[in-house]
């Protein structure tokens, strides 16, 4: 069985808009990593008007589905994609909570509507593949851990901080005088991503 790695993070200006003469920004960034520790794909990007939450969710899902829109249906090689995040709500949401909502229609223990459901749908097909030929594993790794670490010191917290400097870049360049942005709809950017995914489970199933 081969590895690849993700990695993913979210970041966020004025995050909730409490600052009101502030925009509401948000970035998000992942990496995906081979088993050599060689970086096989970077990408990153930057919304209006959405949380913190939603782009540490996002990280992960355009991550994978990256990942998987690539994968080599002719060799049919089996992945363990790991999953590091600094992000308690994404790694337990998937691995404790996600279970338990799920059961209850998508209602927290609380009966409300779970935050961010159509994100969770998202990932709830991602892990949830059709085939044996893709597993996941999800583990928290600790954030702003160190950026002067190196990946031959630990390579977790060398790409993990390599994640977090591509989102602050996102809002850092927006930000700058000297920079023009056309923002793209993080809805219609979601959607996209999510017509992606299906034809890629549409595949795994025929197989």
């Amino acid at each position: 069985m081969k590895k690849v790695y993700i990695f993913s993070d979210g970041g966020s200006q004025n995050n909730g808009g409490k600052e009101k003469d502030k925009e509401v920004l948000g970035s998000y960034a992942f990496l995906l990593v081979n088993e050599d520790k060689k970086i096989i794909k970077e990408k990153s990007n930057i919304f209006h008007d959405v949380t913190n939450n939603q782009m540490e969710l996002f990280g992960f899902i355009d991550a994978a589905i990256t990942f998987l829109s690539n994968y080599n249906f002719k060799n049919k090689n089996k992945y363990q994609i790991v999953v590091y995040s600094d992000s308690q709500y994404l790694i337990k949401g998937i691995t404790e909570w996600m279970p338990n909502w799920i059961k209850n229609n998508w209602k927290t223990a609380s009966k409300k509507k779970v935050e961010n459901v159509d994100l969770w749908m998202i990932i709830n097909d991602i892990v949830h593949l059709p085939t044996n030929l893709i597993s996941f594993k999800f583990l928290w790794c600790k954030g702003h851990n160190g950026k002067s670490t190196s990946i031959n010191d630990d390579y977790v917290t060398f790409f993990n901080e390599n994640c977090d400097s591509l989102c602050t870049k996102e809002i850092m360049d927006y930000n700058s005088p000297n920079k023009l942005y056309i923002l793209q709809d993080f809805k219609e950017v979601l959607a996209v991503r999510r017509d992606a995914l299906h034809k890629v489970l549409q595949i795994f199933q025929r197989r």
